[in-house]
């Protein structure tokens, strides 16, 4: 079982999300340069056309290779997390876990390291309680899981996330209530 990204999520997660004032933005900010080089630069001008090529699609290349095959693996009783460039592998057995909502003390609340754009949260965030996690969203969710193991703290977010809770508590994980620790 695994959610991983693929190039066309990585580029996708820029572009698309809850917010569609943000989305239609982006979408616009993309492609404004190449409709104004289009209409207003001559085609013979190939240094113009050289920097909409490295200053527009280069950046999105760039990101969707770094955050190619981001996401999580379950392989017999190891879960592997990939956000960002941070990877790490826990032993299923150790670990303790919670669904939580994303108005909860739990959610990210500033990004340390990683990426972090509309549609897409990957890396090492302090939360609202003031503890540290790594973290991977794929487009903004009600519901979040929150896993604890050897008091590192991991929150994964995307669409059938209660997939991945069910599974972890049969591989067997322990269900913990995390609000009570958050008061």
């Amino acid at each position: 079982m695994q959610y991983k990204l693929n190039w066309c999520d990585s580029v996708k997660a820029i572009f698309i999300s809850n917010n569609k004032a943000f989305s239609v933005l982006s979408i616009l900010l993309f492609i404004m340069p190449i409709i104004i080089c289009r209409f207003y630069v001559p085609e013979d001008d190939f240094i113009i056309w050289l920097i909409v090529v490295f200053g527009v699609i280069m950046p999105l290349v760039l990101f969707a290779i770094q955050n190619f095959q981001s996401g999580w693996r379950i392989e017999e009783d190891i879960l592997e997390i990939k956000a960002f460039t941070i990877k790490r592998k826990i032993k299923i057995s150790l670990t303790q876990i919670a669904l939580i909502g994303k108005e909860s003390e739990w959610s990210p609340q500033f990004r340390i390291c990683g990426v972090g754009i509309s549609g897409l949260l990957a890396g090492k965030c302090r939360l609202r309680n003031k503890k540290q996690a790594v973290v991977f969203q794929h487009l903004e969710q009600s519901e979040q899981l929150l896993i604890e193991t050897n008091g590192e703290y991991y929150l994964i977010g995307h669409i059938g996330i209660e997939n991945l809770y069910n599974q972890l508590i049969e591989l067997g994980a322990k269900v913990k209530d995390f609000e009570i620790l958050s008061e």
